[in-house]
């Protein structure tokens, strides 16, 4: 990658989030010149690779993993409900809500070898 795409790069990901896709085209023609301006598309792919926009924040499971590993040995075997007590009395505030269990388990069951009915391919 050449010096200068870092720097359009390093700007891109100072922006506020305030600013507009066309604002942001603008300023960096406005600082860089129009020899080193990115295009629309090539700003809005890099900041979706960088930032992940597409995937949002990650679940209360995703950013605790000893929460994560005591739902995972549960799933299965219990009801959601149920895996959400022992999570609260467990782990008190850390615990995940069932619906954030369930989100999981669906999650995790796409990228599996199941299918949407949950049988085997």
């Amino acid at each position: 990658m050449h010096e200068r795409d870092q720097e359009v790069e390093d700007y891109i990901r100072s922006c506020p989030s305030s600013m507009t896709w066309s604002e942001i085209v603008q300023a960096i023609r406005d600082r860089f010149g129009e020899a080193r301006a990115w295009s629309r598309t090539r700003i809005v792919e890099f900041w979706n690779a960088v930032r992940d926009a597409h995937k949002g924040r990650p679940g209360k499971l995703d950013r605790d993993p000893e929460v994560l590993h005591f739902v995972e040995d549960r799933l299965g075997r219990m009801k959601y409900e149920d895996i959400a007590d022992a999570c609260r009395e467990h782990f008190g505030d850390r615990a995940p809500s069932r619906s954030s269990i369930h989100r999981h388990h669906q999650k995790a069951r796409k990228a599996g070898p199941y299918r949407k009915n949950g049988r085997p391919r």
